[in-house]
């Protein structure tokens, strides 16, 4: 009886031994680490970004340029309503940026064409006054061009043209994230521009053309033209230097291969 009882407390005093080593040895990366919650509701990505001071406003942003259109393609997200992280994994991308509008009905607002199908029509409109078009792997960004185009979308207001950029005056405005993609003598630039303490918000619209100046003076860009995308809640960007998520699904997607 005392054999047993000795043998009892043996592994006994062996097991509490080896729970004592793996709680206090174990390697660093085994290590519990708190879930940490960021008091900023609407950040989805912490990006590494830049920022730029205008008017004695600070504004965040992400930036890629200097992007070969041929690399360029459009998806809708309208009826898939997929996260952008699965738009990215599934149209193999290395970088995007949200499209256009559209409406309660998940309808684009506007013209938009995929892979030479027109999905959607052009409308008639003073705020999407613009069209992004890649035609024979070559962007244009201005009005409507006659030719079928590979892909295409609808939005606005325009932001740059033929190197001017435009005064905007709006009915009614308010501060937002807000997307831009344009064009230079070295390829395409998606923009994504933000309030750094509240990513959802950010400029103004009106103020839009003088911000994108001002980072283009930053990065040293020479803007030919330049348009505004859907901005706000269902908007996204994903560039080299960091990322920003949508809470809201984004109705388009540009998508920039990873190859040709």
């Amino acid at each position: 009886m005392q054999n047993i009882l000795l043998k009892i407390i043996l592994i006994t005093v062996i097991v509490l031994s080896a729970i004592g080593y793996v709680k206090f040895n174990r390697p660093k990366d085994m290590e519990y680490k708190p879930v940490q919650t960021d008091i900023k509701k609407d950040l989805i990505v912490e990006p590494e970004a830049d920022s730029v001071l205008i008017n004695g406003e600070t504004f965040g942003y992400l930036i890629e340029k200097h992007v070969n259109p041929e690399r360029i393609i459009l998806g809708n997200n309208t009826t898939s309503k997929s996260d952008t992280q699965e738009l990215m994994i599934r149209m193999k991308c290395i970088f995007g940026i949200n499209g256009g509008f559209y409406d309660t009905q998940d309808r684009p607002l506007g013209w938009m064409v995929i892979d030479g199908k027109e999905v959607s029509r052009a409308k008639t409109s003073d705020l999407l006054n613009g069209f992004i078009s890649i035609i024979d792997s070559q962007i244009e960004i201005g009005k409507l061009n006659n030719t079928i185009a590979d892909y295409g979308v609808q939005s606005g207001p325009l932001l740059f043209s033929n190197s001017e950029p435009w005064t905007l005056k709006m009915a009614r405005d308010e501060k937002s994230r807000r997307m831009v993609m344009g064009n230079t003598t070295q390829g395409v630039f998606i923009l994504g521009i933000f309030d750094p303490e509240a990513d959802l918000s950010g400029p103004y619209l009106a103020d839009l053309p003088e911000v994108v100046q001002k980072i283009a003076e930053e990065e040293g860009l020479l803007i030919q033209n330049a348009i505004n995308l859907d901005g706000g809640s269902a908007s996204a960007i994903y560039t080299s230097r960091g990322n920003l998520k949508e809470i809201s699904n984004a109705g388009s997607w540009w998508c920039v291969k990873n190859s040709f």
